[in-house]
Order: C-alpha cells, then structure tokens, then sequence
C-alpha cells in the first residue's frame, strides 16, 4: 500500500497498515503536568482486499516483508489483516500478490485449509 497521510492510504507500496496519528491528551488539570502522547488510529475504511489474490490465502502468518521506505518489516499475517479490514487502497490491492506470494506462501484457499488440517495439534 502506500504512506499514509492524515488516514488516506496513496498509491505506493510502503504502508499495508495503518500510520498512527498522534494526538495530544491532558491527564490533569494541574499546569505542571505536561500532557501525554496517545496515538490513534484512523482507518481508511476501503473495501476488504484479498492480499494473496482472489481465493488465496497465505500460509506462513510469521513470515515478514520489507516494503519501500517502511524502517521494519511487516508480518504476513498483520498484512493479511490489514486488507480484511481496509487498510489496502483498491489500486494497491491488485499489486500485493506479486510483492508477497513467495515470502507469505499464498495458496488457493482449498490447499491452505488442507494444510492447517494436517499440522499436529
């Protein structure tokens, strides 16, 4: 996805997820006190995004990618979250498969469910 700005995601790969937004919050009303940081969170609210494509899904939550200009990687599993919640520009949606297939092990959905079924409990 791209960065996000003011809760807009752009059209460049660098944020799947959400930025926080910081905002300013006062504890106290005694003036010695200095107010606290508190980040929040404001999604974008797009439709819900398939990151491994149309009926796949991934396999390997722990894997990690590094996108463009983001200082850490993101897990599989936090970018699979963040197009089932809208996180994920439309414009964006249609690139994360090639970014992500490999590292996130995408299978069609059918393999995936056969192999959660045949890990040990």
């Amino acid at each position: 996805c791209a960065p996000i700005d003011s809760g807009v995601v752009t059209s460049s790969p660098s944020s799947v997820l959400p930025t926080l937004s910081p905002t300013t919050t006062v504890e106290s009303t005694d003036h010695a006190s200095a107010p606290t940081f508190t980040p929040t969170i404001s999604p974008p609210n797009f439709p819900p995004c398939d990151v491994c494509g149309e009926n796949m899904d991934i396999t390997n939550e722990n894997a990690h990618i590094l996108f463009p200009g983001e200082p850490v990687p993101i897990s599989c599993k936090k970018i699979r979250l963040g197009g089932i919640h809208g996180y994920v520009a439309p414009n964006f949606c249609p690139l994360i498969p090639q970014l992500i297939s490999d590292v996130c092990g995408c299978v069609t959905i059918s393999t995936a469910r056969d192999i959660a079924l045949s890990d040990p409990i």
